[in-house]
C-alpha cells in the first residue's frame, strides 16, 4: 500500500471519527499547524445541496479536521460513520508512526489500538505481506559499539523487473540504536519484528518499529557464558526468550556443556524465568533461526562435544528435540565450525549455508525436508560474476529469503553505500539493494589504511510490531 493511500484511508477513518463526535459543525475550524502535503480538498462522499462532507488540509498535532456540513440535517455527518471495527480493520496496514500518532485520537482508538486482539491482527498483517515488501535489519560492530539499523523494502518491486538477470534499487537505512559489544554480551536475530541483546545482568527485548524497549529479569549466571534466543508461538501469539548458561570449557575445545536452561514469555503478567528440565547434553551455538513457532540453534554433542548438531525448541510445548545436522565434510568445510555456516530459511524450512569452495564461488545448501525423520536435502550452485566487487571474498553468505534467494553483502563497510545482493539460483538473477545512510553515524573508522567496521548480519523478512506501544 502506497504512503498516498495510507493518508487517504487515515483521512477518511479520521475524519469520519470526529464528525461523529460532533454532531453540529456549521463551520470550517482554523488549522492551527498546516499540513503542506495534504493542501487539496479531498471529498469521499457524495454530493448533494443537502448534504456534502469535504476533508481539507489536516494536521496530525491538532487532530483536528476541516468539516462542513451543509443542509438543514445536523445529523447528517453521523449517517456517514464508518463502523469502528471497519476503521481497525483498515488501520492495520498503517505504518507504526502513523498508528502512534493516532493514538491520541479518542480514548476508543488508544484502547483498541493497544489492545492484544488489535495487536496480534496487526502483526498477522504484517507477516502476510510479501518478502519483497518487507524490510531488512543489519548489525555492524565497530570498536566497542555494535550499531543495528533498519532499512525499508524500495519502493519499486514488480515481478517482470525481478524476473530480468539484474535489477537494482536503493533505500534510505534508519538508526536504531547503539550497545556496547563486549564479552559476553550478544545480540538475537530478528523475530517477527523484535530483537534480544545484552549481558545476564539485563537482557533487553527491542523493537526497531517503535525503538522502544523493555528490560528482563536479571539472570544469576555467576559470570558463566551465556546464550539466549528468542522465538514466537504463532498459536497464542507470544513471544518468549531462551536462556542458556553454560559451565566450563572442554579441554582441547572451546565449547561448553549447557547447564541450566530457563524461558520467559513476554508481556503477559509477572516476568519471571522458569527452568526446564529435559534436555539432552549440548553445547549451544549462537546460530539461531525461528521457523513457524519452532525454534532452532547449532549445538555439538557427543562425549567430547565435537558433534555437530541441530536443537529444537518448540516455543508452545517448551519441548526440546536433537536434529542430527546435515554432513557437510565432502567439500572439506564443517556445518557449525566453517566461518561462513549460516542457518537461515529458505522457502519456509529450515537450511544451512555455506561456501563450499570461494574460489570459484561455489555455494552449498541443505535443507531440513523432514524434522522427524531428520532426512536433509543438498544442492550447490555455482554464483556468476559479483558485479561491482574487485575481489569476490570481500562478499559473505548472510541469509536466505522464503523466495528462495541468497543474500550476500560485504563482510566490512568500506564506502558510504552499503551493497546488498539477493541472488535466485533457480532463476539465475541478482537483485541489488543499496543501502544509503549507514555511515551518516560514523560506523567505520581506517587505522593504517584499514577499515575497522564489520557487518555481523543482514536479516531479511524485517516486519513491523505493536509490541512496547
Amino acid at each position: 500500500m502506497s504512503s498516498d493511500t495510507e493518508e487517504d484511508l487515515l483521512d477518511l477513518c479520521l475524519g469520519l471519527s470526529y464528525s461523529s463526535s460532533i454532531p453540529e459543525q456549521k463551520q470550517l475550524e482554523d488549522d492551527p499547524i498546516p499540513n503542506p502535503n495534504l493542501g487539496c480538498t479531498r471529498q469521499f462522499f457524495p454530493q448533494s445541496p443537502q448534504q456534502q462532507i469535504e476533508i481539507g488540509e489536516t494536521s496530525w498535532r491538532s487532530r483536528t479536521k476541516k468539516i462542513a456540513a451543509v443542509g438543514d440535517d445536523d445529523d447528517i455527518a453521523k449517517s456517514y460513520t464508518l463502523p469502528h471495527e471497519l476503521e481497525m480493520a483498515i488501520a492495520q496496514w498503517f505504518p507504526v508512526k502513523t498508528l502512534l500518532r493516532s493514538l491520541s485520537v479518542s480514548k476508543l482508538w488508544r484502547s483498541t489500538i493497544l489492545s492484544k486482539d488489535f495487536r496480534d491482527a496487526y502483526l498477522t498483517s504484517s507477516l502476510t505481506r510479501p518478502q519483497h515488501k518487507q524490510g531488512l535489519l543489519f548489525t555492524f560492530i565497530c570498536r566497542d559499539n555494535c550499531f543495528v539499523f533498519s532499512a525499508p523494502a524500495p519502493d519499486y518491486y514488480d515481478d517482470e523487473a525481478s524476473s530480468s538477470s539484474f535489477s537494482s534499487s536503493s533505500v534510505v537505512a534508519t538508526y536504531n540504536m547503539t550497545h556496547q559489544s563486549i564479552s559476553r554480551v550478544t545480540i538475537s536475530p530478528s523475530v517477527h519484528g523484535l530483537i534480544c541483546y545484552g549481558p545476564a545482568s539485563g537482557l533487553f527485548i527491542y523493537n526497531p518499529s517503535t525503538r522502544r524497549s523493555i528490560v528482563l529479569p536479571s539472570i544469576n549466571s555467576e559470570y558463566k557464558r551465556l546464550n539466549h534466543y528468542i522465538g514466537f508461538d504463532p498459536v497464542d501469539s507470544c513471544y518468549k526468550v531462551l536462556c542458556v548458561t553454560m559451565g566450563r570449557p572442554q579441554v582441547g575445545n572451546n565449547f561448553a556443556l549447557a547447564e541450566e536452561l530457563g524461558v520467559l514469555t513476554i508481556g503477559y503478567g509477572e516476568q519471571s524465568w522458569r527452568m526446564l528440565e529435559d534436555v539432552p547434553p549440548h553445547s549451544p551455538t549462537c546460530d539461531e533461526m525461528c521457523i513457524d513457532g519452532v525454534l532452532f540453534f547449532g549445538a555439538f554433542t557427543g562425549a567430547h562435544l565435537n558433534e555437530p548438531a541441530i536443537m529444537s525448541f518448540d516455543v508452545r510445548s517448551e519441548k526440546f528435540r536433537l536434529i542430527s545436522g546435515p554432513d557437510t565434510t565432502a567439500g572439506g568445510n564443517y556445518f557449525l565450525t566453517s566461518s561462513s555456516s549460516k542457518l537461515t530459511s529458505y522457502k519456509g524450512k529450515l537450511a544451512v549455508l555455506l561456501f563450499e569452495d570461494q574460489v570459484v564461488r561455489k555455494v552449498a545448501l541443505w535443507v531440513l525436508e523432514d524434522a522427524v525423520n531428520e532426512e536433509w536435502s543438498y544442492k550447490t550452485f555455482d554464483l556468476p560474476s559479483l558485479l561491482g566487487w574487485t575481489t569476490d571474498f570481500e562478499l559473505q553468505l548472510f541469509s536466505a529469503t522464503n523466495a528462495g534467494e541468497v543474500i550476500l553483502a560485504p563482510l566490512f563497510v568500506r564506502a558510504s553505500t552499503y551493497r546488498v545482493l539477493f541472488y535466485d539460483p533457480n532463476k539465475d538473477s541478482f537483485r541489488k539493494i543499496e543501502i544509503e545512510g549507514i555511515t551518516d553515524r560514523e560506523v567505520s573508522h581506517k587505522v593504517d589504511g584499514w577499515w575497522y567496521c564489520r557487518a555481523v548480519s543482514v536479516f531479511p523478512g524485517q516486519v513491523d510490531t505493536l509490541m512496547f506501544l
